[in-house]
């Protein structure tokens, strides 16, 4: 039991790795030069409409 343990601290911290050294790096690659007038829109709508589900 105690192997199992062990490799999920190893999957964890090499996830936790590579969502902060990789992930910053392929969105700031992606990320357009000018800001679309859709990618606007949709960020508007996501703030507009933060949290559906709490209101119930």
């Amino acid at each position: 039991m105690r192997s199992l343990g062990v490799a999920g601290m190893i999957v964890t911290a090499t996830s936790a790795l590579v969502s902060l050294t990789v992930l910053p790096l392929l969105l700031k690659k992606a990320k357009p030069e000018k800001e679309s007038v859709a990618w606007v829109k949709w960020a508007a709508t996501i703030v507009k409409h933060r949290f559906p589900e709490c209101h119930g």
